[in-house]
């Protein structure tokens, strides 16, 4: 009967973790950018597009950034998003381990499909943005 409970509170212990871990991850990603621009001729007059982007199925302004292209550690260095360009064994390998590489900034503020963030100088499994 103890080796049930201690084998329940171990497992217990090991999802409170894995849940805390998952969280953190989660919350670190940036999804949307402030939208600054509010109608289309505002929008259209800095370059941007005003489109329906995302699942929010909701017209928005998606401006372009100064910074698209620029090396980049983290999303941090950038006015988008920081995204590596893999190899198709770097995308395999990312999933086993860690991989220290420089990404590249996004274009446009607002990205929408699946990408390999470099986040704090190390790229991450796939990540789908929507």
């Amino acid at each position: 009967m103890r080796g049930r409970y201690f084998l329940f509170l171990i497992f217990l212990l090991l999802g409170i973790f894995a849940f805390s871990f998952y969280r953190i991850k989660c919350q670190s990603l940036k999804t949307y950018p402030a939208v600054v621009e509010e109608n289309k001729e505002s929008c259209e007059a800095k370059g941007g597009k005003w489109e329906i982007v995302g699942a929010w199925q909701k017209e928005q302004c998606n401006l372009p950034t100064l910074d698209g292209g620029k090396d980049c550690s983290d999303s941090q260095d950038c006015e988008g998003k920081c995204i590596a360009d893999l190899s198709e064994e770097e995308k395999r390998e990312v999933y086993l381990r860690p991989i220290k590489k420089k990404g590249r900034c996004t274009s446009w503020k607002i990205v929408v499909g699946c990408f390999n963030f470099v986040e704090k100088g190390e790229v991450t499994p796939q990540r789908c943005v929507d």
